[in-house]
């Protein structure tokens, strides 16, 4: 599909002189399906499946959002998801989760305090999507009407203007950049985003920070570990004082620090 199409080329794009290069193109890629055999949707059991294939250090990236009180939301807005999320971050996965593209306010009451951290944390690092430059808002400022917000989103990629592979036109990305002869093979966007480009380029960081970690200090960082770290030596958030999505990691800072 166009989606996956688009993500996987956020991170693993050959580094081969074509088209674009993804942000980790040596790493090996697992894709799970959020459908059983019976094609019955089941996030939680796809994560749980997951975890299968993973083992610490590795990343899962989560390119799927709940719908709830009227608009789009992080999946772990579901108890068994949250549970499934918690149980792979305990055995030292990384769990990258969108913060979903319905706008919503996670601190609103409405929510009865589930995306309240210090009542209970998944320990995923929950993506927000934050302005590109040139998109006449300053950037890493909240995307107007775009990504979930609020204290419990940690990081923020690029919402909007993202440039990557894709197989035609479907759902807003279009081959806008490359598509001769509506080839799917060779299409390309400078359009793709949402909390799904933004969790992409968040993996892919979280990725190389393990990779260095391991061939510095022979393991990868704690999940929890490596959050905070990224949050803390992150570029702040532009307008922090209004819908929270959290700061733009930077991986010199990390590095340096």
């Amino acid at each position: 599909a166009y989606h996956g199409t688009s993500v996987l080329g956020v991170l693993v794009a050959g580094d081969n002189g074509y088209g674009v290069e993804g942000m980790v193109p040596d790493t090996t890629p697992w894709v799970v399906s959020p459908y059983d055999d019976e094609q019955i949707y089941n996030v939680a059991e796809a994560i749980l499946q997951s975890g299968l294939l993973l083992t610490a250090g590795d990343v899962l990236l989560i390119e799927q959002q709940a719908f709830l009180n009227g608009d789009y939301c992080p999946v772990e807005a579901y108890g068994a998801i949250f549970d499934a999320i918690t149980y792979l971050v305990a055995d030292g996965i990384h769990v990258i989760e969108p913060g979903g593209n319905g706008g919503q306010n996670l601190d609103d009451d409405e929510w009865d305090g589930w995306f309240d951290r210090s009542i209970r944390d998944s320990g995923a690092i929950m993506v927000g999507g934050g302005v590109p430059p040139g998109m006449g808002f300053t950037p890493r400022s909240w995307y107007p009407g775009g990504s979930s917000y609020g204290e419990r989103v940690d990081l923020q990629g690029w919402y909007d203007g993202i440039v990557t592979t894709t197989n035609g036109d479907f759902g807003g990305t279009t081959a806008d950049l490359f598509y001769p002869l509506e080839d799917g093979l060779q299409g390309y966007t400078l359009g793709f985003g949402g909390t799904s480009g933004a969790s992409a380029q968040i993996a892919a960081v979280v990725a190389l920070a393990n990779s260095i970690a391991i061939e510095t200090w022979g393991e990868p960082w704690d999940p929890m570990a490596l959050r905070t770290a990224l949050v803390q030596s992150g570029t702040p958030q532009e307008d922090a004082d209004f819908a929270v999505i959290g700061p733009q990691p930077d991986l010199r800072r990390l590095l340096r620090s």
